[in-house]
């Protein structure tokens, strides 16, 4: 797709966002768009009786869809699917009043979703838990009811032994979910391959799924597969948390499959790249890493919320297309940037790029970092701004739908939560160019 068509479309999927005739004008410092959610910015999702959490989000052409779960009172969760028009409003025309909720049984759950996606043909991939040892896959049409033409009944079960936790689709309209197997010592990442009616596709890995182990299972557990994305070429790109279990530092385990499932030698170790956060005095800090960006390249840009001697800081590290740090990226020449700002225990996070500009979200901090990993202080002294209100806030997801525009999505407290926010310009970020996929 040449550049120019590639600039349409960023722009087309972003003009929902502003209301009809209005540009967003950067300035200096990133701020809430008053135009969104009543002049405040930002909107939660308020049903009697029932706890609500955005995980994921996506930009439509004329709004916003955000996936995740609803907990009634003493009851099963279930998947939580709403839409937003351009003010912050739950679109009507979609699901009932703007929203979608399951009615799975009670007693298979409980279910929830983490990553959503759309179709060539508008409609929504939505991956997440289907209990606690399946993936689900379900399918709602454009305006937000179950898709029967999908998997059985809309949609799909698969017994890996944990949830999705992501979800990227082929340029066939084969879906890939990211999960992991709980019931192996480890923790394995898993990765499987659907058909786009919903079935599960025999040619990909070993009878549909691959799984990896490429760590100590009696040091660290995976926490699934958490960020998916494919290249231009087909290849597939995957990222989890390792979570230290015995006295190993904790650490970002990536990989890289061929098409049809297979390691790619030609990434990293034999297809796979562990990279850690190393402190000064030469010990490693825990770190969680949460989102990935992945762009046309092939760099992969990982994010995540990590805990010094001193600070807790937002740490992003950037990969080459061959799977080593890259030296262009960040001040020590090491591909790995510290960014001071959280506390040091968040464990959700979001990030997007657009022209190698990356916007992240960690906790209830709000970054960017321009192409080189240096903070942009054009949006806030050091890169980074805190989110005081509304209290308790997690950012799940960050989308950005057009130039100088961010939406954030997540919980604050128990609602769903998302805003909008206006950005200011940066070095090569002043004009719309091919987004790098955000899974």
């Amino acid at each position: 797709m040449r550049r120019s068509l590639l600039v349409l479309v960023v722009l087309a999927l972003g003009a929902a966002l502003a209301p009809a005739g209005a540009a967003a004008k950067p300035q200096a410092g990133v701020r809430p768009d008053p135009s969104f959610g009543n002049g405040l910015g930002f909107v939660t999702l308020e049903l009697s009786g029932v706890d609500t959490i955005a995980n994921a989000a996506i930009a439509t052409s004329d709004g916003i869809v955000v996936a995740g779960d609803a907990f009634p009172k003493n009851s099963t969760g279930q998947v939580l699917v709403a839409k937003y028009d351009s003010t912050g409003n739950l679109d009507p025309s979609f699901g009932t009043q703007g929203i979608f909720i399951s009615s799975l049984p009670q007693a298979d759950g409980p279910f929830g979703a983490n990553a959503v996606a759309q179709d060539t043909q508008g409609r929504f991939l939505v991956a997440g838990g289907y209990g606690q040892d399946s993936v689900l896959v379900l399918r709602l049409t454009a305006t937000g009811q179950l898709d029967t033409t999908f998997g059985t009944g809309g949609l799909t079960t698969i017994p890996l032994g944990d949830a999705a936790e992501s979800i990227a689709l082929q340029k066939d309209g084969r879906i890939l979910v990211g999960s992991s197997n709980r019931g192996e010592n480890g923790r394995p990442m898993v990765v499987a391959r659907l058909t786009s009616s919903g079935a599960v596709d025999p040619s990909f890995g070993t009878n549909g799924k691959t799984e990896l182990l490429f760590w100590d299972p009696n040091l660290a557990n995976s926490v699934g597969v958490t960020s998916l994305a494919t290249t231009p070429n087909g290849r597939i790109v995957g990222s989890s948390h390792l979570d230290n279990i015995g006295g190993g530092p904790s650490s970002a385990g990536v990989f890289r499959l061929t098409s049809s499932g297979h390691l790619d030698p030609g990434y990293g170790s034999g297809g796979v790249v562990r990279v850690l956060f190393p402190n000064p005095d030469g010990s490693f800090a825990p770190w969680f890493q949460c989102a990935m960006t992945l762009d046309p390249s092939g760099r992969a840009t990982l994010t995540g919320d990590a805990s010094t001697d001193t600070a807790g800081v937002i740490l992003t590290a950037r990969l080459t297309a061959t799977g080593a740090l890259d030296p262009s990226f960040g001040p020590g020449g090491d591909g790995r940037v510290a960014i001071p700002g959280t506390n040091g225990d968040a464990v959700t996070c979001g990030a997007a790029a657009s022209g190698g500009v990356f916007t992240l979200g960690v906790g209830s901090s709000f970054a960017q970092l321009l192409q080189d990993g240096t903070p942009n202080e054009n949006f806030a002294p050091g890169g980074v701004t805190n989110i005081g209100t509304p209290a308790d806030l997690g950012i799940n997801a960050v989308v950005l739908p057009r130039p100088h525009v961010a939406v954030l999505a997540g919980a604050a407290g128990t609602s769903l939560y998302v805003s909008r926010w206006l950005l200011p310009p940066s070095r090569g970020a002043g004009h719309a160019l091919p987004p790098e996929q955000t899974p």
